[in-house]
């Protein structure tokens, strides 16, 4: 069975990174709200069938507290 939905990084110059690929939307949105808060960026659920983006998460690093 080939995995539907492809998780993707967006860099700070554009550049489109493939993570991996995950069988359904709910472990795809799970998985990215993992990567998001363990490596701040932007990231894409990319869905294979029907070549568009579902969904962009962005998050961003926490600021440095003094």
């Amino acid at each position: 069975m080939i995995a539907p939905f492809d998780l993707l990084k967006r860099e700070p110059d554009g550049n489109i990174i493939w993570i991996e690929a995950v069988a359904d939307l709910h472990s795809a949105h799970l998985r990215l709200q993992e990567l998001a808060t363990a490596s701040p960026g932007e990231y894409l659920i990319f869905d294979q069938d029907h070549q568009t983006t579902v969904e962009t998460i962005s998050s961003r690093a926490k600021a440095a507290t003094h």
